[in-house]
């Protein structure tokens, strides 16, 4: 093996061990990963310098290439598929606000002050503003998320931290390239400066929404494709990078709207049950993009200040620098913040517990090093800018980044609670199932099935499972898990019958794949799931009175059919739905049409044995739906044991009410899987297969 690819392994290798390593002590102490990791890495970079073994890390640092173009859209990319699109959209406004122009505030005074007690000329001094006024992504995602904010704080800060990247690149770029010295060359620059924000910015939105946009037709072309879904996130993320740098455009800019164009396209391109695995690939890459960047800025930052002369000679300027860029960012919170509130809604009004956040949540990490290390060596005044900006990075990610959490306590701020604390009447529920394999494919259905009932649905950050997640729809909030081959929930006492509903729902699709219920849960626990309230649909229909529901209510006899000529699925639920439309008993052929093979491409419909219950809910309808159709020489309706199917029953139910929907689905299941009856209704015309239901 080459020796230079052995010690390029070695190396990730111990720094993937270290991360691992450190994460678990980290956790275990209470001390933010991300910043710990700084430290760690700059005492292993002080141990290398006496240890031998060491040798091959003594070379360790971090540098532009790889920040920019290995680091940082594996993070932009991973921000953008977790934000929520609906809060970065109410927060535009204070967030381009903060990064367009609060990137230029923060400039300008730290470039007016330096001078006065430093050796920087006024373009160093700007030049370094613009550098260090980005708040970054890369420290500010990460520390935020582990301490766990609050969505819209969390949201501000992101939201900034990703978009102020476009402006300090820009501007850095500006002043070094056009060799801005003096305020006349500000006020000569001023325009073409202006145009190329312009153009970097939209070209970076351009030619990501295109890139994003084509990785989304690749997602719908293989919708079932995982790992090759995967692989073009992967692909879109750095593409959409790269190519945005070669044409001089931001490439923070482009990989974050690639990533929001996939988050907003993800309905109609990525299977549900794919979506969760989406994010913990995601996940995965994160951590590994975190460690490296952390553990190296670690190593940088000691390779900065390893020698007493160079602490000696700079140490005063940064502690005077510190204040000065602390102070431009109290111009920028208290200058823009209250101007957006005085013309916001009360509702949308920043409090001064989050401006005071925002100020000092404002840390700086990996993306100021980058720009640091690209400015020319010849440049004037760079090695008192490259002091600075490390000094300044180490004080923003030992002194805020350890404080932050703190501040928030003591502002009244609390990290981001399960929905159901301090709520009463909550009630707690656990199902075992067979192994702990079943319990996860019923886990994924139920996350399935509570978000075509509308839940929104977000992992429980207070839990250490990563298999507990918070699944809320207005007032209706379920706290769910997975540990081994147990299901828990809690929620609200009144809640109990609609979960209660859903997992009936659940259990039934997986009636017919695993044979019997019995295989899931005892007969007599199943039967006291759902709770069935006396209706005018119930009948009862022997002395123990136990309630069933009378299927020919929901199918006349005019609903039922032997004359299906389409042997195609989506075909033969249309035909069937054109039987309800034609009766006018549905308001939106379109609309229930697309809710059908929605429901077919999450899970097929097609229970195996000869069957198919193709169902949907839907608005504008007060009671259940239904047609019967047999078709005597089968249908490939990709059903679950991968044979024809000679019945199909199309069931549309309310989207209001799902207790008679999982009751009629029950009863027409429990009718149809008597062998007996099943072949006799195959072989039946219309009027006989009317017939044979009645009598049962």
């Amino acid at each position: 093996m080459d020796q230079s690819v052995e010690i390029g392994v070695i190396i990730t290798i111990s720094l993937l061990t270290v991360a691992v390593l450190s994460s678990i002590f980290l956790k275990k102490v209470r001390f933010p990963y991300t910043i710990g990791l700084v430290v760690i890495g700059g005492l292993w970079a002080l141990t290398a310098q006496y240890l031998q073994i060491l040798t091959p890390m003594r070379q360790l640092s971090l540098s532009p290439d790889l920040i920019l173009f290995l680091i940082l859209p594996t993070l932009i990319f991973d921000a953008a598929i977790n934000i929520d699109i609906k809060l970065l959209y109410k927060n535009l406004i204070p967030i381009l606000l903060l990064a367009c122009f609060g990137i230029i505030i923060s400039t300008a005074v730290i470039g007016a002050s330096l001078p006065l007690f430093s050796s920087l000329a006024l373009g160093g001094a700007l030049l370094f503003g613009a550098l260090i006024s980005a708040t970054d992504p890369v420290a500010v995602i990460a520390l935020f998320n582990e301490i766990k904010a609050p969505k819209r704080l969390l949201t501000l800060i992101d939201g900034e931290s990703i978009f102020n990247d476009a402006t300090a690149i820009v501007l850095f770029t500006i002043i070094l390239e056009k060799q801005i010295h003096s305020y006349q060359d500000i006020v000569q620059n001023f325009w073409p400066g202006l145009l190329s924000f312009v153009v970097v910015l939209f070209g970076g939105i351009l030619i990501g929404g295109i890139v994003g946009l084509l990785g989304s037709l690749m997602l719908k072309i293989r919708k079932g494709d995982m790992i090759l879904q995967f692989t073009v996130t992967l692909i879109t993320a750095y593409i959409s990078f790269i190519l945005a740098e070669r044409l001089n455009v931001s490439g923070v800019i482009s990989t974050l709207t690639a990533g929001l164009v996939f988050t907003a396209t993800s309905d109609y391109t990525i299977r549900r049950r794919n979506r969760f695995s989406l994010h913990h690939f995601w996940e995965f890459f994160s951590f590994i993009a975190n460690s490296f960047v952390f553990l190296l800025l670690g190593f940088t930052e000691f390779s900065i200040f390893n020698t007493s002369q160079s602490i000696r000679h700079f140490f005063w300027i940064i502690l005077i620098s510190i204040p000065v860029i602390v102070i431009a960012r109290v111009c920028v919170i208290y200058i823009l913040i209250p101007l957006y509130n005085r013309f916001a809604g009360s509702k949308r009004r920043i409090s001064k517990s989050y401006q005071a956040i925002l100020l000092w949540g404002g840390l700086r990490g990996a993306v100021p090093v980058a720009l640091v290390f690209s400015i020319p060596s010849s440049y004037p005044g760079r090695a008192v800018i490259l002091h600075l900006t490390f000094g300044f990075i180490l004080f923003t990610l030992l002194f805020q980044g350890t404080t932050i959490k703190y501040f928030m306590g003591l502002l009244g701020i609390r990290p981001e609670k399960n929905e159901l604390e301090g709520v009463k009447n909550i009630v707690s529920s656990k199902y075992s199932f067979g192994n702990e394999y079943l319990a996860t494919l019923v886990m994924d259905r139920l996350l399935d099935i509570f978000s075509e009932e509308g839940f929104f649905n977000s992992r429980d950050k207070e839990s250490e499972n990563p298999n507990a997640f918070i699944l809320k729809k207005q007032d209706i909030i379920f706290l769910t898990s997975k540990e081994g081959k147990d299901i828990s929930f809690s929620h609200k006492k009144n809640d109990t019958n609609y979960l209660h509903t859903i997992l009936y729902e659940t259990l039934l699709e997986f009636d017919k794949s695993l044979r019997e219920v019995g295989d899931i849960v005892k007969p007599e626990e199943l039967n006291k799931l759902v709770e069935v309230s006396a209706s005018d649909d119930i009948d009862y229909v022997d002395d123990n009175s136990k309630p069933e529901i009378n299927v020919l209510k929901y199918i006349p006899a005019n609903q039922i059919t032997t004359d299906i000529k389409s042997s195609e699925k989506n075909e033969v639920i249309k035909e069937l739905l054109n039987i309800l439309d034609r009766k006018g008993v549905i308001p939106d052929f379109d609309e229930a049409y697309k809710a059908l093979l929605e429901r077919e491409e999450t899970m097929t419909t097609g229970i195996g044995d000869g069957i198919a219950l193709p169902h949907a809910k839907i608005q504008g309808i007060n009671k259940i739906q239904a047609v019967i159709a047999v078709k005597k020489d089968g249908v490939d309706f990709q059903a679950m044991d991968n044979n024809p199917v000679y019945i199909i029953v199309l069931i549309l139910s309310p989207s209001s009410d799902p207790v008679p929907h999982i009751q009629f689905l029950a009863a027409i299941t429990k009718l149809l899987t008597n062998n007996e009856r099943k072949k006799k209704i195959i072989e039946s015309s219309e009027s006989q297969i009317y017939q044979i239901i009645k009598n049962q």
